[in-house]
């Protein structure tokens, strides 16, 4: 950060420069063991069917899903936690 703000200084551009410093908590790893195409279907008691995410892979992100990635994609993005950000940690007062 240092280094970005000594440089953005050199450019003579450092007073024009708005520095924002933002925190995300991590992946979230609601998704289970295999992931999830909508998880409606979790709050619904509906079971989900492999085969009808695999079916609808190409709709992850879009507009009918409400997807979660499995647990295996979402250790990797909360490194300092092997639970992913729907835990909160040190009673609340730290994300993982």
């Amino acid at each position: 950060m240092g280094r970005l703000l000594e440089f953005i200084d050199e450019l003579g551009e450092l007073d024009d420069t708005i520095v924002l410093v933002m925190s995300d908590n991590g992946a979230s790893a609601e998704g289970g063991p295999r992931g999830s195409f909508n998880e409606m279907y979790f709050f619904n008691f509906e079971p989900e069917n492999m085969a009808e995410n695999l079916a609808r892979i190409d709709q992850l992100g879009g507009p009918e899903a409400y997807n979660h990635y499995p647990w295996g994609w979402a250790w990797p993005g909360t490194p300092r936690s092997s639970v992913g950000n729907a835990r909160p940690t040190k009673a609340g007062s730290a994300t993982p």
